[in-house]
């Protein structure tokens, strides 16, 4: 796929803003402790980023999850294990090359 090809969709993607959700939080604890033991000796944190992150907070209903890890080299072979991973439902892993989870609550 080219790469305008990956941005496409991103760029013409629908934004939808909701109110906070008290649930957010839980359900980044829940990834957390689900990425954790799957990367054991790769992430030193796994953060909850971006907007719905801030409570009472309207943001898109999106959970951001960066994780920290030791070393620059670690990023590409952690990439290549989380690209590998099948696509499921509420996981936008198309949008980049990066290693990480944009999880819809």
């Amino acid at each position: 796929m080219t790469e305008q090809g990956r941005l496409d969709p991103a760029i013409h993607e629908r934004v939808q803003i909701v109110p906070y959700d008290i649930a957010w939080p839980g359900k980044f604890e829940a990834e957390r402790a689900r990425l954790l033991p799957l990367f054991p000796d790769e992430f030193v944190a796994i953060e909850h980023f971006g907007s719905a992150a801030i409570p009472a907070m309207s943001a898109e209903p999106i959970i951001d999850i960066p994780g920290g890890v030791r070393s620059w080299n670690s990023i590409d072979a952690l990439s290549r294990r989380r690209m590998a991973w099948p696509r499921q439902t509420g996981r936008r892993t198309d949008r980049s090359d990066r290693c990480g989870s944009r999880r819809r609550p």
